[in-house]
């Protein structure tokens, strides 16, 4: 057995011994010139191999950072194994040559280990390699999948078998520690040119995609690969067999130069077969138009089980959507070239892909990774909200509750290059026997919004204290203007409202006293972000408007609870008369801990009171806005998210996306936004306000939400809706004027506050009647 102790030709015993022969009795000048020359070249040699070895290193990690920063959306794990272990092994022989160098006096059993050592790890790399090779096949193909599956398991099973075969002989003999690898490898071999390599033979691979083109060549290199081991196999089991004829210095020698050559040839292919691996790993992100093309959408559809593989898309058409501050959303209609196979009759693809040089990107992603607050600005803001999005999709998204989330085909996220994509399904192809409801251009209707908030109340009781927030690195505060992100902003508040009123005062009614608007929101601004902090926690959509709300409602559904009735006896000041810091008494209701009265659990849109004091307006029937209603009772709830069942036939969905401000929060910010920005001009009002938050509430409660009482939420809403007019002057109305408006409206941009004079109106009096009731003057 070739050890590197006996067989190095840097062992002085070995090349005394050797010199002595060669010279046959010579002088002993001779003799240590000889000894001499064996050294320096040995010396030489593992020196070069050495080197070698740590350029491989070097290649490979430098080949990891790439690979870190590639979002890898197939066999990413495997990848990673096979780097670690290539790592390991190129490790472990620069150790062995050093050595080798330096002529350690060290035990013998330790310079076996790092002779087998790398052996072991080759074996598990190739074991790792064929079912890589493998799943890589199914995926460009479509077949194989049975052997897919079971090849991980045999694997597993061969690599422990090996190992605990190789440890019992290396401590019985460390002559017979390489057999159990030979054979296995042998094995491995016959299985990939048996079972896996035939059947690439015959198939036909379609090339239309990168990563389809580039299957023969990982291929190829993954065939040179395991020839190239056979030989370390065929080598190895030779050297052993001869040496015991031929024991002399030149057979030692050539031996040597040969299983180190081909040590570096497999380190070689291993490397080249692992970057092309690395790329064949991801689908690219179609960053150009002309990138996205019905190729790239049939591998995509392909590799995801939508389609067969015998099917493809034949052509499409394509549309830009409205929406996406900084994205490109489009919705691309399919067609498909056998059309009795079933697939989604459009997809919608939202790409993100920001160019900058090295040294900005750099920069860019160095604020982005470091949690310090006086590092991150608005860039790393909106990087921070794409790869939250991408993340909340990945992770997160198959836990939601209460409301229905759209099917992800393809998730592309690369922070480092500011590079995301998003296929997914879309809403309106997907629910074609169904009726959808945007809410656009007017706002939602008062029973769609009723609707909206027992849905959004089922989303967060769902989350309710929820204890891993942490593990999934969503915003600590959910939303987009929330917390302290719009900081620098708000403290230029009062030049702020002064722009604002002298841009829009002369076009709506306001109040006598709201000139001084500005200075008293900069006076509170710390009270009016302490809801951010205040509450129990759930997790909070962030960007909860009618532009990423849609509503699937079966054209059965005619009409059920109406509109509230009409109360003229009613009068605005009594509508608000309980106490901003009012706590539950020992008559607070038992269910939400509300002293107001009458209790907000006894006001279901059902129940016989939706004409109580609290309401004060109506939506009348025949309006303009009204559409049909779309629950059958007040309770009617949907199954969990992306889980369809026997229950979802003829009952309302309510799709939501846009998650990339998706945190952690009080859930009232999701239901003051809705409110303040989604709803028909004649819902922004107090009394309508404060009735859809007791439906929310009351849902809420249902729902097994005991630590949360009315008064507070109530509390909080107000605040949460003073934050929204604060964020509204610094950031938007300061800067734009009635054409803004106007533009604002054609496009149906943003919430109904930026294209709606009626509710700039209303919600400007609104924070200013809260903050009165609130005492922040």
């Amino acid at each position: 057995m070739f050890i590197p102790s006996d067989v190095c030709l840097c062992d002085p015993t070995y090349l005394t011994e050797a010199a002595l022969g060669l010279t046959q009795g010579a002088n002993n000048g001779v003799q240590e010139c000889a000894t001499s020359a064996g050294v320096s070249f040995c010396v030489a040699f593992h020196s070069i191999a050495a080197v070698v070895f740590s350029l491989f290193l070097l290649s490979s990690l430098f080949q990891v950072v790439r690979f870190w920063f590639v979002p890898s959306d197939k066999l990413a794990t495997n990848i990673n194994l096979l780097y670690a272990a290539f790592a390991l092994i190129c490790t472990v022989r620069i150790v062995r040559y050093a050595m080798m160098v330096v002529e350690l006096d060290m035990h013998e059993n330790y310079y076996h280990g790092l002779f087998y050592a790398p052996l072991l790890l080759v074996f598990s790399s190739i074991t790792i390699l064929v079912p890589t090779w493998m799943e890589l096949y199914t995926i460009v193909s479509g077949k194989g999948l049975g052997t897919t599956v079971r090849l991980p398991n045999t694997a597993f099973i061969a690599n422990l078998v090996v190992l605990t075969l190789a440890i019992t002989l290396f401590h019985v003999d460390t002559r017979f520690t390489a057999l159990p690898m030979i054979l296995g490898t042998l094995g491995a071999i016959f299985l990939f040119f048996n079972k896996c390599f035939r059947k690439f033979k015959n198939a036909k691979i379609r090339r239309g995609c990168s990563r389809a083109a580039n299957f023969p060549k990982v291929t190829y290199l993954t065939v040179s690969v395991i020839v190239t081991m056979l030989l370390l196999i065929v080598s190895l089991s030779a050297f052993t067999f001869l040496g015991h004829w031929y024991n002399n210095h030149s057979f030692y020698f050539v031996r040597h130069v040969i299983w180190i050559s081909l040590e570096i040839l497999f380190a070689f292919f291993q490397l080249k077969t692992l970057k092309h691996l690395s790329f064949a790993s991801v689908l690219p992100l179609p960053v150009k138009t002309e990138q996205l093309t019905p190729e790239w959408i049939t591998t995509l559809l392909r590799e995801n089980g939508i389609i067969e593989y015998r099917n493809k898309v034949k052509k499409f058409c394509g549309e830009k959507l409205r929406g996406g501050c900084h994205s490109k959303v489009h919705k691309i209609e399919l067609e498909y070239s056998d059309k009795n196979q079933r697939g989604p009759r459009a997809v919608v693809v939202k790409v993100l892909s920001h160019e900058k040089g090295l040294l900005e990107k750099l920069a860019l992603y160095f604020r982005y990774s470091l949690p310090l607050a006086c590092l991150k600005n608005r860039n790393t803001d909106y990087l921070t909200s794409y790869s939250t999005e991408a993340r909340f999709y990945k992770e997160l998204a198959r836990k939601v509750r209460g409301i229905r989330i759209p099917k992800v085909y393809y998730n592309y996220e690369d922070t480092f290059h500011s590079q995301f994509g998003l296929v997914m399904q879309d809403v309106v192809n997907s629910e074609a026997d169904k009726t959808i409801i945007s809410g656009q251009p007017d706002g939602f209707t008062y029973e769609e919004s009723s609707f909206i908030m027992q849905k959004l109340a089922k989303f967060h009781a769902s989350f309710w204290n929820y204890k891993n927030f942490s593990r999934f690195k969503l915003w600590e505060v959910g939303g987009f203007y929330t917390g302290d992100k719009r900081i620098n902003d708000r403290l230029r508040v009062v030049e702020a409202w002064q722009a604002t009123l002298s841009s829009f005062a002369p076009h709506i009614e306001l109040r006598s006293d709201v000139s001084n608007l500005g200075d008293r929101l900069l006076r509170n601004m710390d009270a009016i972000l302490s809801v951010y902090k205040a509450g129990p926690k759930t997790l909070v959509h962030g960007d909860f408007k009618l532009s990423n709300l849609f509503i699937a409602s079966p054209p059965e559904y005619s009409g059920l609870s109406s509109a509230p009735s009409s109360a003229s006896s009613c009068s605005s000041s009594s509508s608000t008369s309980s106490s901003t810091t009012a706590l539950p008494s020992s008559s607070c209701c038992s269910s939400c801990g509300s002293t107001s009265s009458p209790c907000p659990c006894s006001m279901s849109p059902s129940s016989s009171s939706l004409s109580s004091p609290m309401m004060c307006q109506t939506v009348p029937s025949n309006t303009k806005h009204h559409r049909t209603t779309l629950v059958k009772n007040a309770t009617a709830m949907v199954r969990p998210t992306n889980v369809k069942s026997k229950t979802d036939v003829g009952v309302p969905i309510m799709y939501v996306i846009d998650w990339q401000w998706v945190g952690k929060g009080v859930g009232i910010i999701d239901v003051a936004y809705f409110l303040g920005s989604s709803c028909v001009p004649e819902l922004v009002t107090i009394p309508t306000f404060r009735y859809l938050c007791s439906v929310y509430h009351q849902k809420l409660c249902q729902k097994g939400v005991t630590d949360y009482s009315f008064n507070d939420a109530w509390t909080h809403f107000r605040l949460c809706i003073i934050d929204y007019v604060f964020y509204l002057i610094v950031c938007k109305w300061h800067a734009m004027s009635l054409e803004d408006v106007r533009k604002y409206k054609e496009k149906t941009k943003d919430g109904l506050p930026l294209r709606s004079l009626p509710h700039m109106e209303k919600l400007i009096a609104m924070a200013v009647e809260f903050l009165d009731e609130l005492s922040l003057h």
